[in-house]
């Protein structure tokens, strides 16, 4: 049997080339003990997952791709099963520095497991789960049961249609005992019995002989556990006694169905605690803790494969499994290997020079091929977006020093009218020339791998730009944390042209999920919940305002049934969006939420929501610092500020963006690097945050956003997320006034309101909520906010609307009462710039000032103010109003 390695972390050996393997998260190891995991499933790569996180080194192998194939199998198992094993642990040792190892694996591959310990002194401990032990077991469940079910009205009834459990469990029986008889003359063990049959013997001489210390076994099945223990356990017992062997017996409820969520987080807590105890040297650090709440950088990773290296690992693990799906064409694994080889080849083969390489497609399953071609051919991707503006992507292709653009039939004629002449267009609707077999490109982890702009703020686009290794960790920390598997179905709302695309599309493809390329703008909300639903979408990644969009759009009493996690960014995500959320998921879906930023490549603090926090957390955190990502609040002066107070956010890390493409000056005046390790960058992301004791970080507002508004520090974002927090209202937005010389002056909020919800109430239950001067001079109710077509609030439309109704109003508020009244209100509240829409509030008012403006008003107006009058939500202009209205009363009570 030969082994030989086909990438950093891809191998493949066994008979017939059918086993394969990768290393998970290599770049943490901490001790001397790594993990063998037979198995890519969904439970597996959680414990992968939760181990690595640990500081293990983790290797999940594949014995299979073919299941079927049982005459290969049986003569894995019997004849090289434990010489594949110890080429596993062999690839382990020599790349990664392990000394020793854990096998883990379930039913058959357990057997292979325990004679591998037999053969190699490497392997200290065993995990052994799934062991179904005896066949005479089955017979009797069923016989047990017989009873229930001939005296059960249901099961008759089921008889009839066809549906009979009854029926179907005899004729599975006969069908298992047919099975038995065959594998019988096949196997040196029983079928359904992991263990050799001198289970008894070879435990003992493995222990005496040898220095293995660890054995955990698991079953799901309560009478099997009972049958190992009733002929085990005395010689399990007396190896413990004598201070050998280390037995551990998991919870038989602990994973009673592998498809069941919270069992299987309750195995992999187990496995992980177990592991935690048994293999590592110290203690993990945690992030929970109080007393350390920000996680220290990781140190500098070990090689890491590229992204081209992962997909393949998955591409041969899954190559009939769905890859990716638009509304026109479906490609599996393989047709995506395929078609991003034929680009790559047909890039290599176009005398241009060695720049970027642009990918000008609409949201489409092949914008993925493309990508992946422009970097397997070792090139710098710049991904663009076909429904932006023409003249903005000509400017990005000009700025980006692209010499090739890969554009498909219906763009590429565009493509080369709009970019610079002499720009090569590779048009994927044409056969493209070139080997698809050729040696992929060698690609180094420091390489520049992809430029992604954003809008800057003078205007133009700017690009952030990032290498191999960086782009890859990103994308397996979001493989983390999502817990993405093969079984997953990942909507794909954002094109890979922004940085929230990017990650979401590569964490789906490096872990074999299904991804489903839903783009709003095409579908529409009610369209779009409708394909969630049908398509059995599992994960949902998204901005809240289009969740909010999507949860409206269900239909009365329906859910997302198949979802299991949502994870909200890009925008405020308050406590409001988690009731939405829970109305439109099942109760074991988890909400997860963010913050981050391009150059953050992506982000630096995340969580999944703990409801229970509400209670002492106002405003809904957005996470604590993500682990190799030092994350500072600072103050003005540029020191580290304490607990609880506001500063903004300093991210510190090996694996944020490099900097801005082609623009050395900007990257100097943005980034800064350590000078005792310059590989460590540090960025100020302009958000501003306030952390707590446990880590929670909550978000308040941007500092470009910060306004000053009477004297007082003011952040529009957090009166907009508390005004969406009032009773009845849908949807918020909150704009802020200017006057001629841009200085601002008032808030003005905006809501859209639920049917049959009333707006008298809210003035009040925002005054509730936030300071005095953080009210807006007046809220306003439309039947329906102005929408972008990404369902993002069209805030230009919105501030039109609002100067709009500030015109009409002015026809009638320029009177000398409403110049009187402005001098009024300013010398109560001892501040300038009052408008006709101010408020006692709005301008910082307190209850004390409210009464002495209504005293002041009476002296300087000669009115009497009636109590119902006494409203501190009352602006300038409605005391006007009403002003006029008193005199004109008085007036006719005077004639009379």
């Amino acid at each position: 049997m030969n082994g030989t390695a086909t990438g950093e972390g891809l191998f493949e050996f066994g008979p017939g080339g059918a086993y394969l393997g990768y290393i998970s998260d290599p770049s943490r190891a901490c001790s001397a003990p790594g993990v063998i995991l037979f198995g890519l499933g969904r439970l597996e790569s959680r414990i992968a997952r939760r181990l690595a996180a640990l500081g293990l080194v983790v290797m999940q192998i594949q014995v299979f791709r073919n299941y079927a194939d049982l005459d290969r199998r049986l003569q894995f198992y019997d004849d090289s099963g434990v010489s594949a094993c110890t080429q596993a642990i062999d690839e382990i040792s020599s790349r990664r520095s392990i000394s020793q190892v854990v096998l883990m694996g379930d039913c058959a591959e357990a057997n292979i497991s325990f004679n591998t310990a037999l053969a190699d002194p490497r392997v200290v401990g065993l995990i052994l789960t799934n062991p179904n032990f005896d066949p005479s077991l089955a017979t009797l469940r069923f016989v047990d049961r017989l009873p229930l079910r001939l005296f059960n009205l249901n099961a008759w009834r089921g008889v009839l249609t066809g549906e009979s459990k009854l029926i179907k469990s005899f004729l599975r029986r006969l069908g298992s005992r047919a099975a038995e008889q065959w594998l019988a003359g096949k196997l040196s063990f029983r079928k359904d019995l992991i263990l050799p049959l001198d289970f008894d013997h070879k435990l003992s001489s493995l222990l005496t002989e040898r220095p293995a210390r660890n054995l955990i076994v698991y079953s799901k099945d309560r009478n099997g556990l009972r049958f190992f223990e009733k002929n085990y356990r005395r010689t399990l017992d007396d190896l413990a006694g004598s201070g050998r062997l280390t037995f551990n017996v998991l919870p038989s409820n602990a994973r009673e169905d592998p498809k069941d969520d919270e069992a299987a987080c309750q195995f992999a807590d187990v496995v992980s605690a177990w592991a935690g105890k048994a293999l590592l040297r110290e203690a993990p650090w945690r992030l929970e803790t109080e007393s350390s709440p920000v996680p220290v950088a990781l140190a500098d990773p070990t090689e890491y494969a590229s992204v081209i290296e992962q997909f393949d690992a998955i591409a041969r693990l899954y190559p009939e499994r769905l890859a990716i799906r638009d509304e026109a064409r479906s490609l599996t694994y393989a047709q995506l290997a395929a078609e991003y080889r034929r680009v790559a080849a047909v890039i290599a083969a176009m005398a241009a020079d060695p720049g970027p390489v642009a990918v000008l497609l609409s949201h489409e399953a092949r914008f993925p091929a493309a990508i992946l071609g422009v970097l397997a051919a070792g090139r710098v991707c710049v991904p663009l977006d076909a429904e932006h503006p023409a003249e903005r992507n000509a400017r990005i292709a000009v700025h980006s020093g692209a010499t090739i653009v890969i554009s498909s039939a219906q763009l590429a004629a565009d493509a080369r009218t709009l970019f610079p002449i002499g720009l090569r267009v590779i048009d994927l609707d044409e056969p493209g020339a070139g080997d698809a077999s050729a040696p992929a490109t060698a690609l180094r982890p420091d390489d520049v791998a992809c430029v992604i702009y954003t809008s800057g703020s003078t205007g133009a686009p700017k690009g952030v730009y990032q290498n191999h290794r960086g782009l890859l960790q990103d994308v397996m920390e979001s493989v983390r944390f999502a817990d993405v598997c093969c079984d997953d179905r990942i909507a794909l709302f954002y094109p890979p042209s922004v940085i929230a695309g990017l990650r979401t599309l590569l964490s789906g493809l490096l872990s074999g999920a299904a991804m489903e390329v839903l783009p709003p703008r095409r579908f529409g909300r009610t369209a779009l919940t409708t394909q969630i639903r049908a398509r059995g979408i599992t994960q949902l990644r998204l901005s809240p305002t289009l969740f909010r969009h999507l949860a409206d759009a269900l239909p009365a009493g329906a859910c997302f049934d198949d979802v299991r996690l949502v994870t909200l960014g890009g925008e405020r995500v308050d406590w409001s969006d988690v009731d939405v959320f829970r109305r439109a998921c099942l109760p074991h879906a988890e909400l997860g939420v963010h913050l981050g930023a391009t150059e953050c490549w992506t982000l630096h603090t995340e969580w999944k929501v703990d409801p229970s926090v509400r209670d002492r957390r106002p405003r809904l955190p957005v996470g604590r610092a993500i682990a190799g990502r030092r994350v500072d609040i600072i103050g003005e002066d540029g020191e580290v500020l304490p607990d609880g107070e506001v500063g903004e956010v300093v991210v510190t890390s090996r694996n944020i963006a490099l900097g801005y493409w082609r623009e050395p000056e900007l990257t100097a005046k943005s980034f800064a690097s350590d000078a005792d390790d310059p590989l460590q960058r540090s960025y100020r992301t302009g958000d501003l945050v306030r952390r707590h004791r446990d880590g929670l970080v909550e978000f308040v507002g941007r500092k470009d956003n910060q306004i000053k508004l009477h004297g007082y520090r003011v952040e529009p974002d957090e009166v907009e997320s508390q005004l969406k927090a009032c009773t009845g209202v849908t949807h918020a937005a909150v704009l802020v006034r200017r006057n001629a010389v841009g200085v601002p002056v008032a808030l003005a909020g905006y809501v859209q309101l639920q049917a049959g919800a009333a707006p008298d109430h809210i003035s009040a239950s925002l005054s509730e909520r936030v300071p005095p001067y953080m009210m807006p001079a007046e809220i306003a109710v439309l039947d329906q906010l102005p929408w972008l077509p990404n369902f993002k609030i069209d805030r230009q439309r919105l501030a039109q609307i609002d100067a709009a109704r500030l015109n009409e109003r002015s026809q009638t508020d320029n009177s000398p009462l409403i110049g009187d009244l402005i001098e009024t209100f300013e010398q109560v509240t001892r501040v300038s710039g009052a408008t006709p829409s101010d408020n006692i509030l709005s301008l910082g008012g307190d209850s004390l000032q409210a009464l002495e403006l209504m005293i002041q008003i009476s002296r300087r107006f000669q009115v009497v103010v009636p109590e119902q009058a006494q409203d501190p939500t009352r602006t300038i202009s409605q005391w006007a109003r009403d002003i006029s209205a008193w005199r004109s009363l008085d007036a006719a009570r005077w004639t009379e």
